[in-house]
């Protein structure tokens, strides 16, 4: 039974993925922080699977400088907070990419997603995107710094499951523009 994992303070260049996990059935707090991961051509940071009530996942003090997604998460209870995000290939080079990508498995219920105090820029595509397949879903985006990307934040929910609660607040975005 896992009881706890973290992954900190390490130093990742990487081709294609820097961390990458598939957790099932895990009760357990997850902690990725203070790591640096540069490259990364899919995704700095991933992490996906059912986890179970109790189980968090804190994402912090991460500096990510990548050439694909920087941070992509699919978890129930996520807190992705203090990270330094940044896109290393220009707009036409990968018109796809996002800083921090939240999604949730429609068989998990109550989805909470803070995504807080973020430094996120130059990125061709969205900056946040949070996508709950889910009802029950508490949303919060505040206090993020957003510059040099192509759009901002996207929250967007399903019509039969909609979003109970979202709070986009005190964040700053300047210098948005669509890739040419």
């Amino acid at each position: 039974t896992l009881v706890g994992m973290d992954i900190s303070r390490n130093r990742l260049t990487c081709d294609q993925d820097g961390i990458r996990l598939q957790i099932t059935n895990s009760g357990a707090p997850l902690s990725i922080q203070n790591n640096s991961v540069q490259n990364c051509a899919e995704a700095g940071i991933t992490v996906a699977g059912l986890v179970g009530p109790g189980s968090t996942l804190e994402l912090s003090g991460n500096q990510l400088a990548v050439k694909g997604n920087a941070i992509q998460c699919g978890i129930r209870d996520v807190y992705i907070h203090d990270n330094n995000v940044y896109c290393t290939v220009s707009p036409d080079d990968q018109a796809t990419s996002v800083a921090i990508k939240v999604t949730a498995d429609p068989n998990t219920p109550d989805l909470l997603a803070r995504v807080i105090s973020n430094k996120i820029s130059h990125f061709p595509g969205l900056a946040i995107d949070i996508e709950p397949a889910i009802a029950g879903t508490d949303v919060q985006v505040l206090h993020n710094w957003i510059s040099r990307c192509s759009d901002g934040i996207l929250v967007s929910g399903k019509e039969k499951n909609p979003i109970e609660s979202v709070r986009i607040s005190d964040n700053e975005l300047f210098d948005l523009t669509p890739p040419s």
